[in-house]
């Protein structure tokens, strides 16, 4: 079963723009009081109208979607200037009024990630929280030669993961990291790299069977501090997409206490 979300009923306002040539579109929710710096969630890939149904009746968050095409790369290039964040940032800021927000959470589906790993490397002390949806990868080297073969991770492009994730073991950001069971072939997997970041971490990966969103089935965790490690079932494209449609639940992980 494959559920699926949308908010084409979710009320609110909708401002869009172009940023880098890429699709930005600003939601603030109906209920949005306005009264408070909100907590902003910048959400990389993916339509709109699923990343904003996980928002759709919060007073306190405002979304961006940021839609920049097909491979991580496109992604990554978005924020090869260091100005871009602030740039984006103050966009915001003016659209919604405000001078500057509670937190900053980033959120990426699938190829999303690799605007993540650019920020990291970048921005990290301004990252409260992130979330990652099925989209965690590295190359083999040398390069489509995997694991069983005797091929090796790149572990210098998932340093900057595993170091936000060390500070969310701490206590000091929160992370949380969901993946399924696809086993691409040419670049690792998103099981292969979770791994790395668990067992770098000193941590293990629990066994588990329980219900997850949208009718997805959780298989696996690893939760240490504030880092939530989540594995589920499935090696299909509707199930890689469900992942995405999750976001509410997976959102509400890590800002709790932020409605």
């Amino acid at each position: 079963m494959h559920e699926r979300v949308s908010a084409d009923r979710c009320p609110g306002n909708r401002i869009k723009w172009k940023f880098q040539d890429k699709s930005v579109q600003l939601f603030i929710p109906q209920d949005y009081s306005g009264s408070v710096k909100p907590h902003l969630i910048i959400h990389f890939h993916g339509i709109p109208k699923v990343s904003e149904f996980a928002i759709c009746q919060k007073a306190s968050q405002v979304m961006l979607t940021i839609t920049g095409g097909s491979g991580s790369s496109s992604y990554e290039k978005l924020f090869i200037r260091t100005e871009n964040l602030p740039d984006l940032l103050n966009r915001t800021s003016k659209e919604l009024d405000i001078n500057g927000f509670s937190s900053l959470t980033l959120s990426g589906w699938s190829a999303g990630y690799g605007a993540i790993r650019a920020l990291l490397k970048q921005y990290e002390d301004r990252i409260d929280n992130i979330v990652l949806l099925d989209g965690l990868h590295t190359s083999y080297i040398p390069e489509k030669k995997v694991l069983f073969e005797g091929g090796q991770l790149d572990t210098v492009s998932l340093e900057p993961f595993f170091k936000f994730a060390q500070k969310a073991v701490k206590g000091e950001k929160r992370m949380l990291i969901t993946h399924g069971s696809i086993f691409p072939g040419t670049y690792a997997s998103t099981t292969e790299c979770t791994e790395y970041i668990i067992k770098k971490s000193g941590l293990k990966r629990t066994p588990v069977l329980k219900p997850g969103p949208i009718g997805m089935q959780q298989i696996g965790e690893t939760l240490s501090g504030n880092l939530s490690i989540l594995s589920y079932v499935g090696n299909t494209a509707p199930d890689h997409i469900d992942h995405l449609h999750g976001l509410a639940y997976f959102l509400d992980k890590v800002l709790i206490t932020h409605k």
